[in-house]
Order: C-alpha cells, then sequence, then structure tokens
C-alpha cells in the first residue's frame, strides 16, 4: 500500500455528478465495467449517468394510497452497495480533516453486510487495509464480496439481530 491519496468526488459532486469536468465524468463512466478501477469513486451518487435520478414510481394502482411512493434504485452503485457512499465518505472525511493516508492505519468497517462490502471495496480502491466486523452467521455471499474486495473479516457471535456486539466489538 502506497501513502498517496486516490482522489474522489466531493459531496456536491456526490450530490450532482454534472459538476464533475467532462473529461472526468468519462473516465468514471468509462469505469464501470472494471470495479477494480479508483475512477469507480465518481461513480457514487444516485444518478444515472447524467442528471436524473434512477429511481422507481410505484403506480398508485399498486400502492392503494394517494401519495407518491418514489423508490430509489442502488443497482449501479459501484460494489452493487447502497452503502459504498457512506463507507467513502467517512474515509475521505478523515484523510481531509485529520490526514489519515493508505497504509498508516487500517480501516474498520463494523456491519451485517452492506456496509462492510462499501468499507472493503473503498478500502481497495483507495488502497487501505480494511477490515469488517460482522455477525458470524450472515451468508456466505456476503463474506465472498467482502473477502473479493480483499477485506478482512473479524466474525463475532450471533445474527443480524445481535449487531450490538459487532459494535461493541
Amino acid at each position: 500500500m502506497t501513502n498517496v491519496i486516490v482522489p474522489g468526488p466531493t459531496y456536491a459532486e456526490m450530490r450532482n455528478p454534472l459538476l464533475l469536468p467532462p473529461s472526468l465524468r468519462d473516465q468514471a463512466t468509462a469505469a464501470r465495467g472494471d470495479e477494480s478501477n479508483p475512477r469507480n469513486l465518481f461513480n457514487i451518487n444516485w444518478k444515472e449517468t447524467g442528471d436524473e435520478v434512477d429511481k422507481i414510481v410505484l403506480p398508485k394502482a399498486l400502492t392503494g394510497v394517494q401519495a407518491n411512493i418514489i423508490v430509489l434504485s442502488g443497482r449501479n452503485f459501484p460494489s452493487g452497495s447502497m452503502k459504498v457512499g457512506p463507507a467513502y465518505a467517512t474515509l475521505a472525511e478523515e484523510e481531509a480533516q485529520r490526514g489519515l493516508q493508505p497504509g498508516a492505519k487500517s480501516v474498520i468497517g463494523p456491519s451485517t453486510g452492506n456496509f462492510g462490502i462499501g468499507t472493503a471495496y473503498i478500502g481497495m480502491l483507495k488502497g487501505y487495509h480494511a477490515i469488517v466486523v460482522m455477525p458470524d452467521n450472515m451468508s456466505q455471499e456476503r463474506y465472498e464480496r467482502i473477502r473479493g474486495y480483499e477485506g478482512a473479516l473479524d466474525l463475532t457471535p450471533g445474527t443480524e439481530s445481535d449487531v450490538i456486539l459487532t459494535l461493541e466489538r
């Protein structure tokens, strides 16, 4: 691991990817085909390649209520985890505010799944060793995805309902 901080988007750029320079937006779009490309950090947003939020408006005939019910889709987030944004934000804030650098410390993500996947993924892209603390009774698919992103697992006894044990660890 190097001590070079891999750049990523600002909060404003995550909210509105059109603020990115066109060449960087093109690089980020091209990176979607390669999960290990750090340019995917710039794909952490709720929008497609333009300014349209990836959403589904449920028909009122289905919901039975007059209010619009809108479902946001996180299917296009890098890693497939909607928690990749919070995982990125917590690490980026430490880099910006406290001078954290890759190789200096490990990042730890307490999780029952999605935040851990996001932590491992962001750690891989930015050059950090990621440790995900999670219950030992979760799905193998979650463990495999975390390991696939070079994350280490520290398993605690219990299940998803025992998340307090994970946080106490």
